[in-house]
């Protein structure tokens, strides 16, 4: 298994008025309560709903955006993500930039989650940068038993601990999509980010009605 595969099956397990996020996740729980949890519910529901899953693609993804996406701060990763660029979009193209990275994560990893249901997580450590900063490692192996280090960045946000960033074996979530959107943007600007993505989620949503 590839060091990305990896990286994509375990940012589905969890991804301010400038960059709102729209919805509510649990509160009170601290990260060290809350990564369990999450990813507990997530793979016993996928393991009792097996049969479901495997056979209708749109409800798999309606899972994870109302079981997992509240744990990540989509606001706030597109903000990191773009980087040098964030000062560059309007708040009419953060109107549609931030839906549409949401879809492509949740569309893009759906699957490769559904497919390593059986992935166990421990926590091994966690490190406070501040009262509302975190990092959490993980050590984490799939049904076979392959193993993986998990390290995961955490901010508390309006009282909630939400996911900011993703490493797995030295591949950050950050890094990864920052180089694919500034690549984007440099070729067609922030428009042109926007319009690749919405092309991306439009040709998958083709592809489920064909299917």
């Amino acid at each position: 298994m590839s060091r990305y595969t990896k990286f994509c099956i375990f940012l589905c397990f969890l991804s301010t008025a400038t960059f709102a996020q729209p919805t509510e996740p649990t509160k009170s729980l601290s990260p060290t309560e809350l990564i369990p949890r999450v990813i507990t519910e997530v793979t016993t529901d996928m393991r009792a709903n097996e049969a479901q899953y495997t056979n209708n693609q749109a409800r798999l993804e309606a899972m994870v955006d109302q079981r997992v996406a509240p744990y990540f701060h989509f606001g706030r990763i597109t903000q990191l993500v773009l980087g040098k660029y964030s000062s560059q979009v309007t708040d009419e193209q953060k109107s549609q930039l931030i839906p549409e990275f949401r879809r492509y994560l949740i569309r893009s990893y759906a699957k490769i989650l559904f497919q390593y249901r059986d992935s166990t997580a421990e926590i091994m450590d966690e490190q406070r940068a501040a009262e509302n900063k975190t990092t959490l490692k993980l050590k984490i192996k799939n049904k076979k038993g392959d193993p993986a280090t998990l390290i995961l960045r955490l901010e508390k946000i309006k009282e909630n601990w939400q996911v900011i960033d993703v490493n797995v074996e030295g591949v950050s979530v950050l890094v990864t999509i920052r180089s694919q959107f500034s690549e984007q943007i440099e070729k067609r600007g922030i428009d042109g980010l926007i319009e690749y993505l919405k092309a991306q989620n439009q040709s998958a949503e083709n592809k489920k009605v064909a299917n």
